[in-house]
């Protein structure tokens, strides 16, 4: 038992100091004795206290009765006039003596399950001393680069390459604080130690709560919308070119379907289900923070899907189909890290549960059905044998082709990365390369790609900080110019076993010959026309982010990021004199290039601040964005045989081009509220302009109102440590659809024809000065559990 002065402290007085220092010196060397296990109950023993309108005095008193800690303290340096009302839960000593000392005049020192509590004007002089140490990770690796402080105070040093580190004039009072990006903080007492090593644990935790959802960052307990996260791990497993297939399966209520199959081609995604009926229905994409931009799957950190209005409501304006927020990869300070990530695998046709006639079960299908017709003829003129050899003659089986297997292959995917990421206290960067070939499981299918890209962030004071991002992407892959019946898919499934694709000298043959007794309703042979055309498209794109940030106050940032973009697109196809769409022409060469040209400003202000239990954090910004679109396109005809370049025709046959040009102004805010990180308000409204929509209403309004209130921090669940999270949730906002062509609410006219070989003009469109934005109303009713750490 305790034995405490009816004064519940202990007070020392001044004649008394000498006797009591000498006592105190006694109790340490006897404490000395059970050192070990009382520092391992200091470490471990973790307490829950909750006190209104107390002393300090008294809530260490109630530490020391529900635990086996014994304060020394001179209580005549405590003000018992100051009040205090702490709320811990779960807490080890030296972070509830944090918050309790902080800003006050007091040091303390843990020794075992004793601890000594010091004003800093006592006569007790800290002896200063010097602290060596290694810091490691969880693999025993040493890590360099990591941020060792004094609490409280400037003073410290970073690891060396072997994770070394020294620091000087520290007394046993200090407590070093260790920090890293990616790993969890720690803190460390010195006491009696003169070395101090450390192993650094990962922050799963953290970077599993804190998402970016575009203009800012927030923690996944603090969204009061419907949001998917999805990390970079979580996209791992899946060797493909686009974001659309690693996600499929992984996000509900996003349902994500391929079109084509084409190696390349990216796949259709809708967002909770098809959102208008005639402008368009795919998400808008963000990357890094502002609409539009170039990524490559291998580089995505995040991804963050905003499905409902109190989630996507700062895009409000083309948000109606959902949001997806791209966070690519960033640099970290500490020791530059090189990734090699590589595979090479092959690719199989699937016709799932269809299967093919060969041409011998396809000619007893076609028997079958004749001989049911002669069956029902009522005066045959000819025996049934000739009636068949007739109509479904035996030399049908003069040829067996299995079409399938001739125009389907083993193909493969080569996908190679190489990164290079790391930084100092100043500067961070990731650079990343990566290559990527699929050849396709049916021939004239394949597409390749190249990657760049390059991330920079600088610390140019404590108040400014640079970034630059630069991307760039170039790919290229065939084409099929022919659908119906001619195209490659259409072939595969109809054609006609009876029908040989070459000759007997290995030829393909032309199905045109009236020579050859071709059977298939359409007169086309896939491996004929592939010899007498090429069609190949090739791109390029390329973005330059600047983003500065403003350090204005601890209360308020402001941002500034500034975007360029460049893409074009460049397809040429010949078509010689043999091939059945240009026969006619003798011969046909076009050559189509397009580009787009674009601009992007976006400068936002953001403010944080904290009133007790109350934080109200928000966001006050603009953007401006501009692209111009041109196009050109050159058809000449009488192409020699064997030449492909359109100045060797010997005629035009066709010359088109336009140009056009589309902006958007944009002003936002939003505001979001939170009172004992249990109640949660947001809300945002967004003013646009659009050059698409008529003059009329050539503005749109859209706003958003969400709410959360998480159940499990309220005192009756508290104590339910099998319940992870329990949070309700309530959003109500307007989102709009701008996915409309140019110029659709101006007149037009069309000067697609020609009169008297002179350009002629035929009117294309009325005007419509009230065309208006699409508008969606969107509300969100939910429920959040997660319990068990997995279940959710």
């Amino acid at each position: 038992m305790k034995k405490k002065p009816e004064n519940g402290g202990r007070i020392i007085s001044p004649l008394k100091k000498g006797l009591l220092i000498m006592k105190l010196s006694i109790i340490l060397m006897l404490l000395s004795l059970f050192q070990v296990s009382a520092s391992v109950y200091s470490q471990n023993t973790r307490l829950n206290l909750r006190m209104r309108n107390a002393t300090i005095a008294k809530v260490l008193d109630q530490i020391e009765n529900q635990s086996e800690f014994y304060f020394f303290y001179n209580r005549t340096e405590f003000n018992d006039k100051e009040i205090i009302s702490v709320d811990f839960t779960n807490k080890k000593i030296n972070e509830i003596l944090d918050e309790i000392l902080a800003d006050k005049s007091f040091v303390y020192e843990i020794i075992g399950k004793n601890i000594i509590i010091k004003g800093l004007n006592s006569n007790t002089v800290a002896q200063q001393k010097s602290i060596t140490g290694r810091v490691t990770d969880e693999n025993g690796q040493p890590l360099p680069g990591v941020t060792v402080v004094v609490k409280g105070t400037t003073q410290g040093t970073v690891t060396d390459v072997n994770g070394k580190y020294s620091i000087s004039s520290v007394t046993s009072e200090s407590v070093l604080v260790f920090s890293f990006v990616g790993m969890a903080t720690q803190e460390v007492t010195v006491g009696a130690k003169a070395n101090i090593d450390v192993t650094m644990q990962s922050d799963a935790i953290g970077i599993e709560e804190v998402v970016a959802i575009g203009y800012s960052s927030k923690k996944v307990s603090e969204l009061s919308s419907a949001v998917s996260i999805v990390k970079a791990k979580d996209l791992q497993g899946v060797t493909t070119s686009n974001l659309g297939a690693m996600l499929q399966g992984k996000v509900a209520g996003v349902r994500i379907s391929n079109t084509t199959g084409r190696p390349g081609q990216y796949p259709q995604v809708v967002i909770r289900g098809v959102g208008s009926i005639g402008a368009g229905y795919g998400p808008l994409y963000v990357v890094d923070g502002i609409i539009g931009g170039t990524y490559n799957p291998e580089d995505i950190a995040t991804v963050a899907i905003l499905k409902d209005a109190a989630a996507s409501g700062l895009y409000g304006s083309r948000a109606a189909n959902g949001v997806i927020v791209i966070t690519t990869k960033s640099g970290r300070k500490g020791k530059t890290i090189v990734r090699y990530n590589g595979s090479f695998g092959p690719s199989y046709h699937n016709d799932g549960n269809m299967s093919f006639m060969n041409a011998q079960e396809l000619f007893n299908y076609h028997r079958t059905a004749a001989t049911n017709s002669y069956n029902l003829l009522s005066n045959p003129s000819q025996p049934l044998e000739d009636f068949l050899e007739k109509k479904v003659p035996s030399s049908n089986l003069d040829y067996q082709t299995d079409w399938q297997s001739l125009l389907k292959r083993t193909g493969y995917i080569n996908k190679q990365q190489v990164s290079v990421s790391g930084g100092d206290e100043k500067t961070t960067f990731y650079l990343s390369s990566n290559y990527y070939k699929e050849k396709g499981t049916m021939i004239n299918m394949e597409y390749e790609r190249f990657d760049l890209r390059a991330n920079f962030k600088h610390q140019i004071s404590k108040v400014f900080d640079l970034g630059f991002r630069v991307s760039l992407r170039q790919s290229e892959n065939p084409n099929e110019p022919q659908g119906g019946q001619e195209g490659l898919y259409m072939q595969y499934h109809m054609a006609m076993p009876f029908d040989r694709p070459f000759d007997d000298n290995g030829n393909p043959i032309n199905p045109y010959d009236p020579n050859i007794n071709w059977y298939g309703n359409s007169k086309s042979n896939y491996f004929y026309n592939r010899e007498h055309y090429t069609d190949l498209t090739k791109r390029l794109n390329m973005s330059f982010d600047v983003q500065l940030d403003v350090k204005i106050a601890d209360w308020v940032t402001f941002s500034t990021t500034n975007r360029i973009g460049f893409n074009s697109n460049d397809r040429s196809q010949v078509f010689d004199k043999f091939h059945f769409i240009a026969r006619s022409e003798k011969g046909i060469a076009k050559s189509t290039f397009g580009y787009t040209g674009s601009i992007l400003t976006s400068n936002k202000f953001n403010f944080k601040k904290q009133f007790n239990e109350h934080r109200l954090t928000g966001i006050l910004g603009q953007e401006y964005s501009y692209s111009k679109y041109k196009f050109v396109m050159a058809e000449g005809m009488d192409l020699p045989f064997g030449l492909q370049a359109i100045s060797a025709t010997g005629s035009p046959r066709n010359v088109g081009g336009n140009q056009t040009e589309v902006g958007f102004k944009s002003y936002f805010a939003q505001v979001d509220y939170s009172f004992r990180n249990k109640y949660y308000l947001v809300a945002s409204y967004r003013d646009d302009a659009s050059s698409r929509f008529g003059k009329n209403n050539r503005w749109g309004s859209f706003y958003a109102v969400g709410t959360s209130w998480i159940l499990n921090r309220e005192d009756f669940l508290k104590d339910k440590d099998w319940l992870d999270m329990l949070k309700l949730k309530l959003s109500y906002g307007s989102t709009g659809n701008a996915n409309i062509a140019n110029y659709l609410s101006l007149s037009s006219y069309s000067f697609a024809n020609s009169y008297a070989g002179n350009a002629a003009a035929v009117p294309a469109r009325m005007v419509n000065p009230d065309l208006t934005w699409e508008v969606a109303y969107t509300t969100n009713l939910g429920v959040e559990i997660s319990a068990f750490k997995r279940v959710k």
